[in-house]
């Protein structure tokens, strides 16, 4: 979905950040590493843990530091926010930052519910600004390459079933006092937090048609809150597509996915986060059949390597700076990306959904009935 980056003008994209989370160390270092793009401001509710915070991630000496959120979206000079706050908090600050005219980059998931979900976009699509969430595999150009085979009938052929994995081995102190594991800050769990990877594979991969069904997978693990530790969906389309994906913050990293086509199959072992910053790959696997006497399986395999000239986090920053120096630019709201909130909105409600069919114990929830 990355395109080229739109001429650069004089004035910088300046990024304000709401929060001092982990991952904002993550996208701030893709901020400094794109060209007409500044991390201007940080807000915490401490202003001496901003500061310090700040001069952590090497922004400018001159950057704006402010002891408390409000004050980064009353800042004129901000164009976009970057929102990594505990789920819970979104719709609150999305809200306040599109009031203030700000495009925003939000972490996912997006929100708990779906009648957040709909009010953050209201509210966006009224002040005319561009909101984004944080999925940075959407932007590695790996993801255009793969597409591209999907799409070729006569080497792909149909797609029939996408199946995916996310997991990774939380510590003690992660399962006893990570905010993915509070209720009232991030409800959803992995489910949210790392399942929103698979979904949004298994949408992306089915050209963002909704399925009609999903079925929260029985003998889900729960911590003392009821906050999901380890779960899994399956999804059907009327087509007869399905996608069946686990995620968890239990197990040994682990982030698979797999493609499957009437005619070949693609994977990957590293569809979130690539294993190298500069390079990534997937695999085509064509004919697969037995070999004689049902000795092994023969097949014709192809392995694909894209060089990445930058990080695919970069590659979201410069994304969303592009739309917003085209709104900047007197594009106004003929310069949003609707595709952006389309895919957001899409993901979400699905994984909302998939929470309330565990919750009932795996029984089928139908997308179009969803409230």
């Amino acid at each position: 979905m990355a395109e080229p980056d739109a001429p650069l003008s004089p004035v910088p994209v300046r990024f304000g950040i709401l929060g001092t989370a982990k991952i904002a160390r993550k996208v701030i270092r893709a901020m400094l590493h794109v060209s007409g793009v500044v991390p201007y401001a940080i807000g915490s509710r401490s202003y001496e843990r901003a500061a310090q915070f700040a001069k952590e991630v090497g922004m400018a000496d001159d950057a704006a530091i402010y002891g408390s959120y409000a004050d980064v979206i009353a800042d004129p000079l901000v164009d976009a926010v970057y929102i990594p706050l505990p789920t819970g908090l979104h719709v609150e600050w999305v809200v306040k930052a599109a009031n203030h005219g700000k495009h925003i980059l939000l972490e996912k998931p997006v929100s708990l519910n779906v009648d957040d979900l709909k009010t953050m976009i209201a509210a966006v699509e009224s002040a005319g600004v561009q909101i984004m969430d944080g999925t940075m595999w959407m932007h590695n150009p790996r993801a255009a390459e793969m597409k591209a085979v999907l799409q070729d009938r006569e080497v792909f052929g149909q797609l029939m079933r996408v199946t995916s994995n996310f997991f990774f081995p939380g510590s003690e102190e992660f399962m006893q006092k990570d905010i993915r594991l509070k209720k009232g800050l991030d409800g959803l769990g992995c489910l949210g937090d790392i399942g929103w990877y698979c979904v949004r594979a298994s949408l992306w991969a089915a050209d963002f048609e909704l399925p009609y069904k999903v079925i929260g997978l029985p003998d889900a693990k729960v911590n003392e809150e009821g906050v999901l530790i380890r779960c899994g969906g399956y999804l059907c389309w009327r087509n007869g597509l399905t996608a069946l994906f686990e995620c968890g913050f239990d197990a040994p990293v682990s982030q698979r996915l797999e493609l499957a086509g009437s005619r070949s199959t693609v994977t990957l072992n590293d569809h979130t986060i690539p294993f190298q910053e500069d390079k990534c790959e997937f695999v085509i696997e064509t004919g697969a059949k037995w070999g004689n006497l049902g000795l092994g399986v023969e097949s014709t395999v192809e392995r694909r390597e894209i060089v990445l000239t930058r990080t695919q986090e970069a590659m979201m920053v410069a994304e969303l700076s592009r739309i917003v120096r085209g709104v900047r630019g007197g594009g106004g709201k003929a310069a949003l990306d609707e595709r952006w909130v389309d895919m957001m909105e899409k993901t979400q409600r699905v994984v909302c959904a998939v929470h309330d069919s565990l919750a009932q114990g795996g029984t089928p929830v139908l997308i179009e009935n969803q409230s």
